[in-house]
């Protein structure tokens, strides 16, 4: 009987710490892991100080678990503050310290431990994070193929302006065309009179015209007709010319041509002014 409570008894205790235990693990708090852990084949800093002797990176060959760099050394209160720089190339536990020796190649004493374990997890979150990066992309609105489809429609609508847009039609400047003067029409009568073409009605329309022009050429617009009959007898200029036109146009026993009596008039007609046409003559 007593065995079986004592029996009892153990069963009882053990099972009272066994509980305990349980409660005290879950219980108490969790103790935090010294180790940083950080993904594979990126670049992590860290800032050290220490006062020991100068150190420096062991030299490694390529395809070591860990590369190690010195990025910067700062002097500060008599110790040196250095700025590490460390890539963990494959997944494991690392301690940075083992990977330094001071600058006499010894081994770096008092140098302090900095853990880190290589998470192939966390690579493949950067891996992704970096696809999915690369996979955005940036779309900035430069409308460039739209403004140059614009800026052609504008160019051919406004060459298409300028070639079917009706234009006002610019008067034509008429040609000045000078008029006959009293001169180039006693010419004109001349050479009809030489011709042989000039009726009785024209003979007597040269003859006025002639003696307005010798009238003008003499200024003497005021002297009535029958004065300036008189005058161009005794005029030694036009008194030849005169007294052969006459004896040509009134005789009728005339004999020759006109051209002597046409090249004597002529030879004594100057060039009038614009002004003076066959009409003034006439009037």
């Amino acid at each position: 009987m007593n065995r079986f409570r004592n029996r009892k008894l153990w069963i009882g205790s053990l099972l009272l710490i066994v509980v305990a235990g349980v409660s005290l693990y879950f219980l108490l708090p969790e103790r935090p892991d010294d180790m940083l852990e950080v993904p594979l084949g990126v670049e992590e800093a860290v800032i050290v100080t220490y006062n020991g002797n100068p150190i420096e990176a062991i030299p490694y060959k390529w395809g070591v678990a860990l590369n190690v760099r010195i990025a910067d050394v700062q002097e500060s209160g008599g110790q040196r503050v250095y700025d590490i720089r460390y890539i963990v190339n494959r997944a494991g536990e690392y301690d940075l310290k083992d990977y330094f020796r001071d600058t006499n190649g010894n081994p770096s004493e008092g140098f302090p431990s900095f853990r880190v374990r290589g998470s192939s997890e966390l690579s493949k979150d950067i891996e992704e994070r970096i696809a999915e990066t690369e996979n955005v992309k940036v779309a900035i609105p430069a409308w460039y193929h739209e403004t140059l489809i614009v800026l052609g429609v504008i160019w051919v609508a406004w060459l298409a302006l300028l070639i079917w847009w009706p234009k006002k039609k610019v008067a034509a400047v008429p040609a000045v065309v000078r008029p006959n003067t009293l001169a180039d029409d006693i010419r004109r009568y001349l050479a009809m009179l030489e011709a042989g073409s000039l009726d009785t009605a024209r003979q007597a329309k040269l003859e006025l015209m002639i003696f307005r022009q010798w009238r003008d050429q003499q200024s003497l617009g005021d002297v009535p007709m029958s004065d300036l009959l008189l005058r161009f007898r005794s005029d030694p200029e036009v008194s030849a010319a005169y007294t052969e036109l006459e004896n040509w146009l009134h005789r009728t026993d005339r004999t020759g041509t006109a051209g002597p009596v046409a090249d004597a008039v002529r030879a004594r007609i100057k060039s009038a002014s614009v002004e003076q046409t066959m009409e003034t003559a006439a009037s």
